[in-house]
């Protein structure tokens, strides 16, 4: 949509506030979020904000954004190596033993792009396979 109308304003809304859900409808190009059980107050708020040209997200979802930012910077300042944000996501995934594809559809980016981040942490961690991965991940207490 985008695309074809670049100047849309897009809020997604949803029932779940998983981050890694929020920010891949982020990237997508959305200038907010919003839990559908929000009150017709906050709605309207929301849309006056983004019409505005400013972003939204309900309390819950900033409060997890925020949350989730803080736990990420605590990670990376105990990491022996610096992670991307977007490595560290991965990570986390392939500790919860998802498959590629998987990750492709939680995080909305495609195979190679997985396999990338895949091989960039195995090489920056100075490991060979995934366990020996997870183990090191959880010795820096990078899965939080």
């Amino acid at each position: 949509m985008l695309e074809i109308r670049p100047d849309l304003r897009i809020l997604g809304m949803g029932n779940k506030t998983n981050v890694l859900l929020v920010e891949s409808v982020m990237e997508a190009g959305a200038v907010g979020y919003l839990q559908k059980n929000i009150s017709i107050v906050e709605l309207i708020q929301a849309l006056r904000s983004t019409f505005n040209g400013d972003h939204y997200y309900s309390g819950t979802v900033a409060n997890q954004l925020l949350e989730e930012s803080r736990r990420q910077y605590q990670r990376l300042k105990q990491a022996p190596v610096a992670l991307s944000r977007r490595e560290i996501q991965v990570l986390a995934l392939i500790a919860e033993g998802k498959t590629t594809k998987v990750i492709c559809g939680e995080l909305s980016i495609g195979t190679r792009t997985v396999e990338t981040h895949r091989k960039n942490l195995f090489r920056k961690m100075g490991v060979k396979n995934a366990p020996s991965l997870i183990k090191l991940a959880n010795d820096y207490n990078l899965l939080g």
